[in-house]
Protein backbone atom coordinates (compact mmCIF):
# COMPACT_ATOMS: atom_id res chain seq x y z
CA UNK A 1 0.00 0.00 0.00
CA UNK A 2 1.05 3.51 -0.38
CA UNK A 3 0.53 5.73 2.20
CA UNK A 4 -0.61 9.40 0.74
CA UNK A 5 -0.61 12.13 0.16
CA UNK A 6 3.23 11.82 0.54
CA UNK A 7 5.77 14.53 1.01
CA UNK A 8 7.91 15.34 -2.14
CA UNK A 9 11.46 13.83 -1.60
CA UNK A 10 14.73 16.12 -1.40
CA UNK A 11 18.00 16.56 -1.93
CA UNK A 12 20.76 19.16 -1.71
CA UNK A 13 23.76 18.87 -2.65
CA UNK A 14 26.49 21.39 -1.71
CA UNK A 15 30.31 21.14 -2.38
CA UNK A 16 33.52 23.17 -2.19
CA UNK A 17 37.19 22.08 -3.50
CA UNK A 18 40.93 24.16 -3.96
CA UNK A 19 42.90 22.65 -6.87
CA UNK A 20 47.20 23.06 -7.35
CA UNK A 21 49.42 22.07 -9.75
CA UNK A 22 52.62 20.56 -8.05
CA UNK A 23 55.71 19.14 -10.18
CA UNK A 24 53.77 18.30 -13.20
CA UNK A 25 50.39 17.24 -11.40
CA UNK A 26 47.08 18.31 -10.46
CA UNK A 27 46.18 17.87 -6.93
CA UNK A 28 42.56 18.47 -6.37
CA UNK A 29 40.63 17.99 -2.95
CA UNK A 30 37.51 18.74 -2.28
CA UNK A 31 34.04 18.72 0.20
CA UNK A 32 31.11 17.16 -1.33
CA UNK A 33 28.03 16.29 0.92
CA UNK A 34 24.35 16.09 0.51
CA UNK A 35 21.33 16.03 2.48
CA UNK A 36 18.37 14.28 2.06
CA UNK A 37 14.70 14.63 3.24
CA UNK A 38 10.91 13.11 2.69
CA UNK A 39 12.98 9.32 1.51
CA UNK A 40 10.62 6.45 1.06
CA UNK A 41 10.96 3.62 3.14
CA UNK A 42 9.11 0.58 4.22
CA UNK A 43 7.32 -0.32 7.17
CA UNK A 44 5.27 -3.00 8.59
CA UNK A 45 2.24 -1.56 9.67
CA UNK A 46 0.71 -4.53 11.13
CA UNK A 47 3.02 -5.35 13.35
CA UNK A 48 2.05 -6.14 16.36
CA UNK A 49 3.28 -4.92 19.75
CA UNK A 50 5.36 -7.84 21.75
CA UNK A 51 3.26 -9.71 23.18
CA UNK A 52 4.35 -12.65 26.01
CA UNK A 53 1.52 -14.95 24.69
CA UNK A 54 2.99 -14.76 21.25
CA UNK A 55 6.29 -15.39 22.71
CA UNK A 56 5.40 -18.14 24.56
CA UNK A 57 3.20 -19.93 21.56
CA UNK A 58 -0.32 -19.76 23.06
CA UNK A 59 -1.91 -17.77 20.69
CA UNK A 60 -1.40 -17.22 16.52
CA UNK A 61 0.58 -13.70 15.69
CA UNK A 62 -2.64 -12.84 13.62
CA UNK A 63 -4.82 -12.47 16.16
CA UNK A 64 -3.10 -9.65 17.81
CA UNK A 65 -1.89 -7.56 14.90
CA UNK A 66 -3.59 -4.30 14.47
CA UNK A 67 -5.67 -5.08 11.37
CA UNK A 68 -7.54 -8.28 12.92
CA UNK A 69 -6.42 -11.47 10.65
CA UNK A 70 -4.07 -10.36 8.64
CA UNK A 71 -0.30 -10.90 8.16
CA UNK A 72 2.19 -8.59 7.34
CA UNK A 73 1.06 -5.27 5.32
CA UNK A 74 4.11 -3.38 3.79
CA UNK A 75 3.60 0.48 3.66
CA UNK A 76 5.62 2.95 1.98
CA UNK A 77 6.40 5.98 3.67
CA UNK A 78 8.18 9.03 3.13
CA UNK A 79 9.66 10.78 6.00
CA UNK A 80 13.74 9.11 6.23
CA UNK A 81 15.92 11.86 6.29
CA UNK A 82 19.73 11.19 5.67
CA UNK A 83 22.94 12.71 5.34
CA UNK A 84 26.17 12.36 3.12
CA UNK A 85 29.27 13.80 3.78
CA UNK A 86 32.92 13.02 2.30
CA UNK A 87 36.21 14.46 1.61
CA UNK A 88 37.24 13.45 -1.57
CA UNK A 89 41.17 13.90 -2.90
CA UNK A 90 42.76 13.44 -6.33
CA UNK A 91 46.31 13.36 -7.60
CA UNK A 92 46.23 13.13 -11.63
CA UNK A 93 49.67 12.90 -13.43
CA UNK A 94 48.93 13.93 -17.49
CA UNK A 95 49.90 12.33 -19.95
CA UNK A 96 54.06 13.13 -19.78
CA UNK A 97 56.79 10.52 -21.43
CA UNK A 98 54.10 8.00 -22.07
CA UNK A 99 52.85 7.75 -18.44
CA UNK A 100 49.43 8.81 -16.99
CA UNK A 101 48.64 8.42 -13.47
CA UNK A 102 45.67 9.15 -11.50
CA UNK A 103 45.55 8.36 -7.92
CA UNK A 104 41.73 9.33 -5.94
CA UNK A 105 40.40 8.65 -2.34
CA UNK A 106 37.31 9.50 -0.80
CA UNK A 107 36.48 9.27 3.10
CA UNK A 108 32.90 9.26 3.36
CA UNK A 109 30.37 8.80 6.26
CA UNK A 110 26.73 8.06 5.00
CA UNK A 111 23.79 8.44 7.63
CA UNK A 112 20.12 7.95 7.94
CA UNK A 113 17.54 8.54 10.73
CA UNK A 114 15.55 5.63 10.63
CA UNK A 115 14.06 2.84 9.21
CA UNK A 116 11.39 0.00 9.23
CA UNK A 117 12.00 -2.35 11.83
CA UNK A 118 10.16 -0.90 14.33
CA UNK A 119 6.76 0.68 12.76
CA UNK A 120 6.12 3.17 16.04
CA UNK A 121 9.99 4.05 16.15
CA UNK A 122 11.42 5.01 13.31
CA UNK A 123 14.92 5.93 14.70
CA UNK A 124 15.51 1.94 15.60
CA UNK A 125 17.69 2.03 13.14
CA UNK A 126 19.41 5.20 12.74
CA UNK A 127 22.91 5.00 11.66
CA UNK A 128 25.67 4.98 9.35
CA UNK A 129 24.52 2.64 6.18
CA UNK A 130 27.58 2.90 4.04
CA UNK A 131 31.83 2.16 4.08
CA UNK A 132 34.09 4.99 5.02
CA UNK A 133 37.13 4.47 2.65
CA UNK A 134 37.59 3.94 -1.57
CA UNK A 135 40.87 4.51 -2.44
CA UNK A 136 41.74 3.80 -6.67
CA UNK A 137 45.00 4.15 -8.38
CA UNK A 138 44.89 3.52 -11.94
CA UNK A 139 47.60 4.43 -14.72
CA UNK A 140 48.84 3.73 -18.05
CA UNK A 141 52.06 3.44 -19.90
CA UNK A 142 52.85 4.08 -23.03
CA UNK A 143 56.78 3.86 -23.53
CA UNK A 144 58.36 6.00 -26.83
CA UNK A 145 61.93 5.19 -26.41
CA UNK A 146 62.06 2.55 -29.06
CA UNK A 147 59.90 4.81 -31.86
CA UNK A 148 62.95 5.46 -33.73
CA UNK A 149 65.19 2.88 -33.40
CA UNK A 150 66.51 0.85 -35.41
CA UNK A 151 64.29 -2.10 -37.07
CA UNK A 152 64.53 -5.02 -35.29
CA UNK A 153 64.66 -3.15 -31.60
CA UNK A 154 61.80 -1.44 -33.26
CA UNK A 155 59.64 -4.00 -33.88
CA UNK A 156 60.17 -5.91 -31.00
CA UNK A 157 59.90 -2.84 -27.96
CA UNK A 158 57.83 -0.20 -29.87
CA UNK A 159 53.95 -0.19 -29.45
CA UNK A 160 53.47 -1.64 -26.34
CA UNK A 161 50.97 -0.03 -23.57
CA UNK A 162 50.68 -1.24 -20.37
CA UNK A 163 47.80 -0.25 -17.92
CA UNK A 164 46.55 -1.22 -14.11
CA UNK A 165 44.15 -0.62 -12.14
CA UNK A 166 43.72 -1.33 -7.88
CA UNK A 167 40.50 -0.31 -5.93
CA UNK A 168 40.55 -0.46 -2.24
CA UNK A 169 37.26 -0.88 -0.11
CA UNK A 170 36.76 -0.65 3.54
CA UNK A 171 34.07 -2.94 4.99
CA UNK A 172 30.32 -2.04 5.56
CA UNK A 173 28.29 -1.18 8.51
CA UNK A 174 26.59 -5.07 9.71
CA UNK A 175 23.86 -5.17 12.45
CA UNK A 176 23.82 -7.67 15.16
CA UNK A 177 20.60 -9.90 14.81
CA UNK A 178 18.81 -12.28 16.99
CA UNK A 179 18.36 -16.08 15.48
CA UNK A 180 14.66 -16.12 16.75
CA UNK A 181 11.98 -13.84 18.03
CA UNK A 182 12.41 -12.56 21.01
CA UNK A 183 10.15 -10.13 21.17
CA UNK A 184 6.61 -11.84 20.19
CA UNK A 185 6.27 -9.93 17.36
CA UNK A 186 7.13 -12.00 14.34
CA UNK A 187 10.15 -11.44 13.49
CA UNK A 188 14.05 -10.92 15.00
CA UNK A 189 15.25 -7.80 16.28
CA UNK A 190 18.84 -6.89 16.99
CA UNK A 191 20.66 -8.43 19.86
CA UNK A 192 21.64 -5.96 23.05
CA UNK A 193 25.01 -4.49 23.34
CA UNK A 194 27.62 -3.35 26.13
CA UNK A 195 27.87 0.00 23.95
CA UNK A 196 31.61 -1.14 21.99
CA UNK A 197 32.97 -3.79 20.02
CA UNK A 198 36.97 -5.38 19.98
CA UNK A 199 37.43 -6.27 16.32
CA UNK A 200 40.66 -8.46 16.35
CA UNK A 201 39.81 -9.13 12.52
CA UNK A 202 40.53 -12.34 12.43
CA UNK A 203 38.69 -14.93 10.56
CA UNK A 204 38.54 -17.16 13.52
CA UNK A 205 36.95 -14.02 15.56
CA UNK A 206 36.07 -10.84 13.68
CA UNK A 207 34.69 -8.94 16.26
CA UNK A 208 34.02 -10.12 19.68
CA UNK A 209 31.23 -11.63 20.59
CA UNK A 210 30.71 -11.54 24.78
CA UNK A 211 30.21 -8.02 24.02
CA UNK A 212 26.79 -9.23 22.48
CA UNK A 213 23.95 -10.46 24.89
CA UNK A 214 20.06 -11.50 23.88
CA UNK A 215 17.81 -8.57 24.84
CA UNK A 216 14.98 -9.25 27.45
CA UNK A 217 11.99 -10.86 26.52
CA UNK A 218 9.11 -8.54 24.99
CA UNK A 219 12.68 -6.08 24.23
CA UNK A 220 13.86 -4.66 21.41
CA UNK A 221 17.82 -5.10 21.88
CA UNK A 222 19.65 -1.78 22.20
CA UNK A 223 22.76 -2.58 19.24
CA UNK A 224 22.79 -0.37 16.60
CA UNK A 225 22.74 -0.90 12.92
CA UNK A 226 25.62 0.34 12.44
CA UNK A 227 27.17 -1.91 15.74
CA UNK A 228 30.37 -3.23 13.69
CA UNK A 229 32.12 -3.11 10.29
CA UNK A 230 32.69 -5.38 7.98
CA UNK A 231 36.12 -6.73 5.65
CA UNK A 232 37.24 -4.71 2.95
CA UNK A 233 37.97 -5.86 -0.58
CA UNK A 234 40.99 -5.22 -2.77
CA UNK A 235 41.03 -5.79 -6.29
CA UNK A 236 44.22 -5.27 -8.63
CA UNK A 237 43.76 -5.50 -12.89
CA UNK A 238 46.72 -5.30 -15.58
CA UNK A 239 46.62 -5.67 -18.66
CA UNK A 240 49.38 -5.35 -21.78
CA UNK A 241 48.38 -4.57 -24.91
CA UNK A 242 50.42 -4.68 -28.30
CA UNK A 243 49.59 -2.73 -31.37
CA UNK A 244 50.45 -3.42 -34.92
CA UNK A 245 49.82 -0.51 -37.87
CA UNK A 246 48.96 -1.89 -40.65
CA UNK A 247 48.29 1.02 -42.29
CA UNK A 248 46.95 4.94 -42.08
CA UNK A 249 43.64 3.67 -40.74
CA UNK A 250 44.22 -0.31 -40.16
CA UNK A 251 45.54 -1.35 -36.56
CA UNK A 252 45.72 -5.09 -35.04
CA UNK A 253 46.06 -4.84 -31.25
CA UNK A 254 47.32 -7.70 -29.26
CA UNK A 255 45.23 -7.64 -25.62
CA UNK A 256 46.30 -9.32 -22.67
CA UNK A 257 44.19 -8.78 -19.68
CA UNK A 258 44.71 -9.86 -16.25
CA UNK A 259 41.72 -9.69 -13.97
CA UNK A 260 42.70 -9.64 -10.01
CA UNK A 261 46.14 -10.70 -11.21
CA UNK A 262 47.25 -11.08 -8.21
CA UNK A 263 45.03 -13.49 -7.10
CA UNK A 264 43.66 -11.59 -3.90
CA UNK A 265 41.09 -13.12 -2.18
CA UNK A 266 38.46 -11.24 0.09
CA UNK A 267 36.66 -12.43 3.12
CA UNK A 268 32.98 -12.42 3.07
CA UNK A 269 31.17 -10.90 5.59
CA UNK A 270 31.25 -12.24 9.63
CA UNK A 271 28.61 -14.24 10.62
CA UNK A 272 26.58 -11.56 12.91
CA UNK A 273 23.47 -13.71 14.08
CA UNK A 274 23.65 -14.11 17.68
CA UNK A 275 23.34 -17.36 19.30
CA UNK A 276 24.84 -19.16 16.36
CA UNK A 277 27.93 -21.48 16.78
CA UNK A 278 29.73 -19.74 14.12
CA UNK A 279 28.86 -15.51 15.94
CA UNK A 280 31.19 -13.55 15.00
CA UNK A 281 33.72 -15.46 13.34
CA UNK A 282 34.51 -15.21 8.75
CA UNK A 283 33.30 -18.45 7.82
CA UNK A 284 34.00 -18.10 3.95
CA UNK A 285 35.83 -16.37 1.38
CA UNK A 286 34.66 -14.47 -1.72
CA UNK A 287 35.07 -16.67 -4.96
CA UNK A 288 33.65 -13.60 -6.93
CA UNK A 289 36.62 -12.82 -8.44
CA UNK A 290 39.34 -15.20 -9.09
CA UNK A 291 42.42 -14.57 -11.23
CA UNK A 292 40.62 -14.51 -14.59
CA UNK A 293 43.36 -14.08 -17.80
CA UNK A 294 41.94 -13.35 -21.01
CA UNK A 295 43.83 -13.18 -24.74
CA UNK A 296 42.57 -11.55 -27.40
CA UNK A 297 43.20 -9.44 -30.75
CA UNK A 298 41.40 -6.48 -31.57
CA UNK A 299 41.03 -4.88 -35.41
CA UNK A 300 40.38 -1.42 -35.61
CA UNK A 301 39.24 0.50 -38.90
Amino acid sequence: SANVPWRTPRTQKYSAGVQHEWHGMVADVSYSGSRNTFQAYTTNINQPVPNANVLAGRVAIDAVRPYYGLGTISDTQWGLNGRYNSLQAQLKRPVSKGLFLLAAYTREKVTVDGGGTDPRNRAYDAGEVAMHHIFSIVSTYTPSAFANSPLLPRLALHGWEISSGARFLSGNPLAVGMQTDTAGIGRTVRAQWTGSVNQPRTMQQWFDPTAFSAPAPLTFGNSPVDAIWGPGSISWDLAMFRNFPIREKLRLQGRLEAYNVLNHFNLNNPNTTFGQATFGQVTSKSNSTPRNLQLGLKLTF
